[in-house]
């Protein structure tokens, strides 16, 4: 009898051990269906979902700071989305290798990314950590060194109707630069507002590398995504860019939009491709706002809704510098190659005349318009000014919008530089930084020093002159528009 009961407990230990080493990272063999969708948009755009939400569950489980970027945030939402709702998720790794998979076949949670084909909810390489959501985490750090913008783009997106956009939806874009470098970006939709602007998620490298949550922009036009949607083949492989939607049946993640039929989906349109090459990047970002605004905007609501995003991305701008200084000051050195990248912000720089562009065109339009706000108008006059202004002229803009190069620096309050709109008109006036190299006027290079980013001719550093990109500029918006009248 001994004997017997001795036998049944080491089964049942061998059993209990067998399970516990099968656990999947979650379990969810359910497909997704539209309600699910539905569900996710709906969670995506609720208040529950906070900016930093995967930061903070991510420290709250594993005790440590998160590092995300753009793509990691998109899938990471879904992700734990799936986990929380029973859903199945499987799609391809685009780092992977053959030669580097295991011999043995194999795979471990040490293996390397590369040696991973597939990223899958059924993956078992983590059944050692019991925590559900440590188990989670755990996965997720490995898989999302093996997706980006271009596995979005590539294999698991599918493009819609400009018109149809809703929270959870996102929008990519692809950027080779002068020196044949690429940049990916990708922004998450939070929600849509009934003046045609859109409340974004979106990360950045240097969010990534500083550890720091994805940042949310509310009331932003959709001009913030910078660059147009476009189509191409890069190794082989074809992609598409611009407005997208996870795809509905997770059957056909992981194939190119050539392998699949996608025109079967809920809202599929190609109309985003045939409007970018028919018209300019300006003029594509007006008609998408009028696409998805909710009736026609009065003049007034319009100037002022520009006016303040023009006013946000130049006080967003502030923190992307100082950040690159701490970090300048970090290595005592120059940026090189990675830091460079995370740290310069010639995109960004271009959205953000892009938007100055647009708020100039609309007032110039309607200058001479009958207005109810006049006061509107009269401060739109002394922002786009060709002349010097008086002390209380600076003093109504700087009421209206406050650049503050130097805040949360060590500059004494009293000594602290702050801009107006006109400064940075006037800045932006002194000629193109492609022709300028970039000296007098807003520079991206991270090696160049806080003041001579925002055009002062103060402080300016010639050690690190002739480091890569000192001289390139993004040329994807016509920058004599905003230097004409």
């Amino acid at each position: 009898m001994k004997n017997f009961f001795l036998t049944a407990i080491f089964f049942l230990f061998i059993t209990i051990n067998f399970n516990q080493t099968q656990a999947k990272v979650w379990e969810g063999s359910k497909n997704w269906t539209s309600e699910d969708w539905d569900g996710f948009s709906k969670w995506v755009g609720s208040k529950e979902l906070p900016t930093d939400f995967l930061n903070s569950k991510y420290y709250e489980v594993m005790g440590k700071k998160l590092q995300i970027n753009c793509a990691d945030l998109a899938y990471g939402l879904m992700l734990w989305y799936a986990k929380t709702n029973g859903l199945m998720f499987s799609t391809k790794n685009i780092s992977y290798n053959p030669k580097l998979a295991p011999k043995s076949g194999i795979l471990t949670a040490k293996t390397n990314i590369q040696g991973f084909k597939f990223f899958s909810n059924e993956l078992t390489q983590w059944d050692h950590i019991a925590d559900p959501d440590k188990r989670f985490f755990a996965f997720y750090d490995k898989m999302k060194s093996g997706l980006e913008t271009f596995s979005l783009a590539t294999y698991d997106t599918y493009p819609i109707e400009l018109q149809k956009i809703r929270p959870g939806d996102l929008y990519t874009w692809d950027m080779t630069d002068k020196e044949q470098k690429i940049t990916r970006h990708t922004f998450v939709i939070k929600a849509l507002n009934p003046d045609g602007t859109l409340d974004v998620f979106y990360s950045t490298q240097e969010s990534e590398k500083n550890s720091l949550p994805p940042r949310l922009r509310t009331g932003t036009n959709p001009s913030i995504f910078n660059l147009l949607p476009k189509r191409m083949t890069i190794w082989g492989l074809k992609n598409q860019y611009g407005l997208s939607r996870f795809r509905p049946n997770m059957n056909d993640w992981g194939f190119q939009y050539t392998e699949k039929d996608l025109t079967q989906y809920e809202d599929y349109s190609e109309e985003q491709f045939e409007l970018a090459a028919q018209l300019g990047l300006g003029e594509f970002f007006k008609i998408f706002k009028q696409k998805i605004s909710q009736g026609d905007i009065p003049l007034e609501k319009e100037l002022w809704s520009l006016l303040r995003n023009t006013c946000t991305d130049f006080k967003d701008r502030v923190k992307s510098v100082l950040q690159a200084e701490a970090a300048a000051l970090m290595i005592q050195g120059c940026f090189k190659a990675g830091d460079f990248d995370a740290y310069s912000t010639p995109v960004g720089d271009s959205g953000k005349i892009q938007d100055f562009l647009s708020l100039k065109e609309l007032y110039f339009t309607h200058q001479n318009d009958p207005t109810s706000e006049p006061e509107l108008f009269k401060n739109l006059s002394l922002i786009f000014s060709d002349s010097e202004l008086s002390e209380s002229e600076k003093n109504n803009l700087l009421q209206i919008c406050t650049i503050n190069i130097d805040e949360n620096s060590k500059v004494p309050m009293e000594s602290q530089k702050k801009l107006t709109l006109h400064d940075i008109y006037k800045t932006l006036k002194m000629g193109s930084p492609a022709k300028r190299a970039g000296l007098s006027a807003l520079h991206f290079n991270p090696n160049v020093s806080r003041y001579r980013r925002w055009g002062l001719d103060i402080g300016f550093d010639k050690k690190c002159w002739n480091e890569p990109g000192y001289y390139s500029y993004p040329d994807n918006f016509n920058y004599d528009l905003l230097i004409s009248k």
